[in-house]
């Protein structure tokens, strides 16, 4: 049976929750169990706690040691076998656990590449993971085709 971790940065109703909400029945229709963290910042987050077989209420709007620390013991502890995150800071962490463990799939969905609105800081920082981690295992899915345009003139070659 497949452990799956999904990470998401919000619960608020949209297009982000929608997807997270959707994968995790279809997963648990296909007999997986499902993993997910994220704040409790809507009601979103009540279908997730029936949907699912664990959830941390954990915020992930920005990058905190403890936050890493707390979802690491998690997939040490369940055994997790993928991790699907979605949005920046979650994407963050999941490219980090893709180098500790080496059976450990990883799946990033970006939700908005927002470079030029950001400070020089942000996007300097964001430029270097992105750099470090493009020729990583990781999955990257891209939810426009725009999307997938920009972060190929930003990066090269999105890979997958």
């Amino acid at each position: 049976m497949k452990k799956i971790l999904i990470m998401s940065p919000t619960t608020v109703t949209g297009g982000g929750t929608q997807f997270c909400i959707g994968i995790s029945k279809f997963l648990k229709s296909k007999k997986c169990r499902v993993y997910y963290v994220g704040p409790k910042d809507s009601e979103e987050f009540l279908k997730l706690t029936d949907i699912c077989d664990v959830v941390l209420d954990l915020n992930l709007k920005k990058f905190r040691p403890l936050v890493f620390f707390k979802i690491l013991l998690l997939i040490i502890q369940k055994n997790i076998d993928i991790v699907h995150s979605n949005g920046k800071v979650p994407g963050v962490y999941a490219y980090f656990y893709s180098l500790l463990f080496n059976k450990l799939r990883v799946i990033h969905t970006f939700h908005g590449i927002h470079y030029a609105q950001k400070s020089l800081v942000y996007r300097t920082l964001t430029f270097l993971i992105e750099k470090i981690f493009l020729g990583s295992n990781v999955i990257r899915h891209f939810v426009s085709f725009s999307e997938k345009c920009l972060f190929e003139q930003f990066f090269g070659v999105a890979r997958n």
